[in-house]
């Protein structure tokens, strides 16, 4: 029933590793294997959207039953590429660089989506947040804010035609549902999901993930 597009195809500038940062090891796996392995866990069909030159490392640690896509010049077209290879009736879409997914997200996510919602996941803004205006500043109501996360998902024709409708239009979205925003009047909902789902993006988080795994053993 259920599909996810586990997105790597980037290379992690921001990171500065000699390769892409979902292929990093940590405790002796590669990054992108820990969420990999937790939607494997729950019986999803698997599109893993890959850089190409990354491809004989990863088909290393995946099975045949991984579907590899290449990815495209932006996440956006990445992510296109990806649905375009679903075969359920639902998708997920999950960026592996949000290494340390919990099955319990993946469940609320579930939840919603099958409630009717397209989904995302997101966590409560903590710290105060101000707007830079023409006249200064502006301090935003926190408690009307979200940090938005992935998995992000729906109905998958849903999320196909609105990438669609961006592709023709030459429209870039910050996420995917952002798309549904602009593009569908399906009902959009959120979950809250876990601290533990933050991006690794410097070296730092690598460390941190690393006690997060730890954690979980």
């Amino acid at each position: 029933m259920f599909s996810v597009i586990l997105v790597m195809a980037g290379v992690g500038a921001r990171y500065g590793a000699s390769k892409n940062k979902a292929l990093i090891d940590l405790n002796s796996k590669p990054l992108f294997t820990y969420p990999l392995n937790q939607f494997i866990k729950l019986g999803y069909e698997i599109i893993l959207v890959i850089n190409k030159d990354d491809l004989e490392e990863v088909k290393k640690e995946v099975s045949n039953n991984v579907k590899i896509v290449f990815g495209g010049t932006s996440r956006q077209e990445s992510v296109y590429n990806g649905l375009k290879e679903v075969k359920t009736k639902f998708v997920m879409i999950h960026d592996a660089a949000r290494a340390f997914i919990d099955i319990e997200t993946i469940k609320k996510v579930e939840e919603k989506i099958i409630k009717g919602y397209q989904v995302f996941s997101a966590i409560e803004v903590v710290d105060t947040i101000r707007e830079i205006t023409t006249e200064g500043f502006k301090t935003l109501d926190r408690s009307k804010l979200l940090a938005v996360q992935t998995p992000q998902g729906g109905e998958t024709d849903v999320f196909l035609g609105v990438h669609q409708k961006a592709c023709n239009e030459n429209f870039i979205a910050t996420d995917d549902i952002q798309l549904i925003e602009k593009y569908s009047d399906k009902l959009i909902g959120y979950i809250i999901g876990s601290q533990n789902n933050f991006k690794v993006t410097y070296p730092k988080d690598l460390l941190i993930g690393e006690k997060v795994v730890l954690g979980n053993d």
